[in-house]
């Protein structure tokens, strides 16, 4: 979003203040064309003064929906303990929503046909970076997704008094402060039977081989888009979606993610594994495989300051699913080994190539 967005947001304020009411559609050419903006009143006050609130919000959650935001995600949305330190922007894609939740004073609407997965997250993206409120996160997520704890994990300090898994993942940004936080991630799906068929079940994120399940567990590289949470030092060098293979997968923009994480932040992107998300929907859009890892890799080097492009992470190819082995405060896999981060270490680009 270039600084024409901000000029638009004075104008719709003027309008309000002249009593104006009506349907506005704006055009922000670098982002996408006929973004509706449904509950306009509470747009301009995100534009120009951040939402209602008089203290600051850690955390904006970035939805994209179909249409309203789901129950359980209103539920969480409605507690006091939560209202308090987080503000959400929906990109309805399907339709409009109607009921705009008025009691939901800090969740603003807009509507976008036809975009696509990237382009609706980057829509976001700008709408939450452009905004008059900063934010210490920035939590992408779909609205398909549940959120559970962990089956057979043990309270710790993040989620000890906590009544929704949300709230335990929130304390963990706040206390542990990684560049990109996550949270142990299933999906439905089937697994082959000897006979051909295939019975439902859940596939989850890796786990280690051998040692503990720790609380906190730095990625061995892959994560999954559905629930990404990203630092306000972090995420401007990682995003916005890249959309150079969109026509053909949707996927493909969080590889981008992916392997830009691990070079900019290794060690640092940190899953909390108490929480789990689990995606319950899968939908028909461009998914095509594509075995291009590596020449994403050769793109992310290119872009990345000359003392590190002669980086042995961009000669060796790339292994994005690796099983981690934990030992105390060690992570071991095939390729490279780092120590578990303490909490609140310096979100600094390419540190783990100058330690």
């Amino acid at each position: 979003m270039k600084p024409h967005t901000r000029s638009n947001c004075r104008i719709l304020g003027f309008l309000l203040t002249a009593g104006l009411f009506v349907v506005i559609f704006t055009h922000y050419r670098t982002i996408s064309n006929d973004l509706h903006l449904l509950n306009i009143e509470k747009f301009v006050k995100f534009c120009v003064n951040g939402f209602s609130s008089s203290t600051r919000k850690e955390f904006v959650y970035l939805v994209q929906a179909e249409s309203c935001l789901s129950r359980h995600l209103t539920s969480f949305v409605k507690s006091d303990n939560i209202s308090k330190r987080c503000d959400v922007i929906v990109l309805s894609w399907g339709k409009p929503c109607i009921d705009l939740y008025t009691s939901l004073n800090d969740v603003v609407y807009i509507y976008q046909s036809n975009t696509t997965w990237s382009n609706g997250r980057n829509i976001l993206y700008h709408l939450a970076l452009n905004g008059r409120e900063k934010y210490r996160y920035y939590i992408f997520m779909d609205e398909d997704i549940e959120f559970s704890f962990t089956p057979n994990t043990t309270q710790d300090i993040y989620s000890r008094n906590s009544t929704h898994p949300l709230e335990a993942f929130e304390n963990f940004l706040l206390s542990y402060e990684p560049a990109i936080g996550l949270c142990n991630y299933c999906s439905r799906c089937g697994r082959p039977m000897l006979n051909g068929l295939l019975v439902p079940a859940l596939c989850c994120s890796t786990r280690p081989a051998e040692g503990n399940f720790p609380p906190i567990l730095p990625v061995t590289i892959s994560f999954d888009a559905a629930f990404n949470a990203f630092h306000a030092d972090a995420i401007q060098h990682i995003l916005p979606y890249r959309l150079d293979y969109e026509e053909a997968s949707w996927w493909e923009s969080q590889k981008y993610v992916i392997l830009a994480s691990d070079v900019l932040f290794r060690g640092q992107v940190v899953r909390y594994t108490h929480m789990t998300v689990t995606n319950n929907d899968h939908r028909d859009y461009p998914k095509q495989i594509l075995d291009n890892w590596a020449d994403i890799l050769e793109d992310i080097r290119t872009r990345v300051p000359l003392k590190y492009r002669n980086q042995s992470v961009f000669t060796t190819v790339p292994i994005v699913e690796m099983v981690p082995i934990v030992t105390g405060n060690m992570i071991y896999t095939l390729l490279w080994n780092i120590s578990i981060p303490q909490a609140k270490a310096p979100i600094v680009p390419y540190h783990h190539f100058d330690k």
